[in-house]
């Protein structure tokens, strides 16, 4: 971690024993100085600097928590990829609350595509991709209608990271054996392309 994180975080959470460390996933916001953290009771706290309001995210379908994603552009909307989908968290930033309810988390499931491992948001934040170790297709997401559209691929397994390019026209996917692929043409939602310009193979 940076050094300026530690000013946010509590010294249980960073332990200098590697093997005791509760902290599975660590997020910054890419806008505010705020971070989010997944321990490995499935948990996720939400930590902002200068204030000692520190919401704990919890929902039964948020398990083995992957990554973590902040929304661009917004300071409110997280990502969680999980075993069984990814759970999006919306908390707002001057609630004083510590445990926001259920009812603030939206599911996002497709069947076949579990665990997800992966996700990443486009920088305009509209759009979300999924992957997971599993599937071929990365999963497309408009999370404001819960909807996805498949990116098929072909060869490589499943998808092990994903990242939009700076100008959300673009996604690398990184799969289990040495390929990686580039997507262009991307649109948003349902106007999504799968287009594809090839693959990048070679061993990391």
């Amino acid at each position: 971690l940076a050094p300026s994180a530690f000013s946010l975080l509590p010294p249980s959470l960073l332990p200098h024993n590697r093997k005791n460390c509760s902290l599975r996933v660590f997020s910054w916001h890419p806008h505010t100085n705020k971070c989010a953290l997944a321990l490995i009771d499935d948990s996720i706290r939400v930590y902002r600097a200068g204030s000692d309001t520190v919401p704990t995210l919890k929902h039964r379908l948020q398990k083995n928590v992957a990554a973590l994603a902040w929304k661009p552009l917004c300071a409110s909307v997280l990502a969680a990829a999980c075993q069984s989908g990814v759970v999006v968290w919306t908390v707002d930033p001057n609630s004083l609350s510590t445990r926001p309810s259920s009812g603030c988390a939206q599911i996002l499931s497709h069947p076949g595509h579990s665990p997800v491992t992966t996700i990443s948001w486009n920088s305009r934040g509209a759009t979300l991709v999924s992957g997971c170790p599993t599937d071929t297709s990365m999963l497309v997401w408009d999370v404001a209608t819960e909807t996805a559209v498949p990116l098929q691929r072909v060869g490589g397994g499943g998808v092990s990271f994903l990242s939009w390019s700076p100008d959300s026209g673009r996604i690398l996917a990184a799969t289990p054996s040495p390929l990686f692929r580039r997507a262009v043409g991307m649109g948003t939602g349902a106007a999504c392309s799968s287009r594809c310009l090839g693959n990048l193979s070679f061993t990391c």
